[in-house]
Parts: C-alpha cells; sequence; structure tokens
C-alpha cells in the first residue's frame, strides 16, 4: 500500500510538474527510474511529454537517465518533447547532453516528428543546436521536405 500510494503521488507530481513535491519524494526513497505512464515511460518520459522544464533540470541535476530510449519503441525524452513542441525541455536536454539525433527504432529523429507534428519552434530550436535538418525519415524524405509541406 506504501508502495502504491508514493507510485500515485509520483505520477501526480510529474503531471502537475511539482518538482517540491518531485524532491520530497526523492528524498523519501522515490525512484527517479520508476516507471509511471506505461511501459518504460518513467518520470523522465512524463516531465518530457508534459514540457516541465524546471522538473527536467531537477531530473537531469539528480542523475535521471535521459539518454536512453525505452525499449518498446526506442522513443527518446529528446523525441517524446519535440513530438509534444517543448523546445524549453530540448534545450535542457542538449545542456546535459542528451544526443538530438537520437532516432527512434522506426529511424524517426526529434527533428523529423518535431517536422512532423508542425513544430516549427523545435526544428528550428533543434537545426539552432546543430541536427541535422536533412536527415531523412522513413516515410516522407528529409525534415527540411516534411517542414516545407506544413
Amino acid at each position: 500500500k506504501k508502495c502504491e500510494k508514493k507510485h500515485a503521488l509520483l505520477k501526480w507530481a510529474v503531471k502537475t510538474g511539482d518538482v517540491a513535491k518531485l524532491d520530497e519524494l526523492y528524498q523519501g526513497g522515490a525512484s527517479l527510474e520508476q516507471p509511471c505512464f506505461g511501459i518504460d515511460r518513467g518520470v523522465v518520459f512524463g516531465t518530457a511529454e508534459r514540457g516541465h522544464v524546471e522538473m527536467m533540470r531537477y531530473l537531469c541535476d539528480h542523475g535521471a537517465d535521459v539518454f536512453t530510449g525505452n525499449s518498446k519503441d526506442g522513443v527518446t525524452p529528446c523525441c517524446m518533447a519535440a513530438s509534444n513542441g517543448h523546445e524549453g525541455v530540448i534545450r535542457v536536454l542538449y545542456e546535459y547532453g542528451a544526443d538530438i539525433e537520437q532516432p527512434d527504432n522506426e529511424g524517426y529523429t526529434p527533428c523529423c516528428v518535431a517536422a512532423q507534428e508542425g513544430h516549427t519552434n523545435v526544428v528550428r530550436c533543434l537545426a539552432d543546436l546543430g541536427a541535422d535538418v536533412n536527415t531523412p525519415d522513413s516515410e516522407s524524405g528529409s525534415v527540411f521536405w516534411s517542414w516545407c509541406v506544413l
């Protein structure tokens, strides 16, 4: 029961972006690698998906794995943030050394998914950080081409 309650509180903290609650739970022994958003979708992925910049910085500062794609589809936290239009999270991930060009298992890079989702601000951000907009995806060609049809 105590573990279930901690898990529910951790999930709530991530959903709401409550860094103070996350810190309280972490200091009380909660794992930052705890899956809480489906298979292999833990605190880092929930934070990337929701765009909580300060929470992502907290996770990076406390050693959470922000580099590895999940085992199901290879989606990285950077891909997750890009597909949801969260430029600030991408900048934090880049600042902490995340590979902004790491593709998922289907070959989609963060730049590709941002372009496909119409997040031109994220495509520009990734390009400014050095991502290759000419990297082909598995369906439509380069990011640049995908971006042009938006």
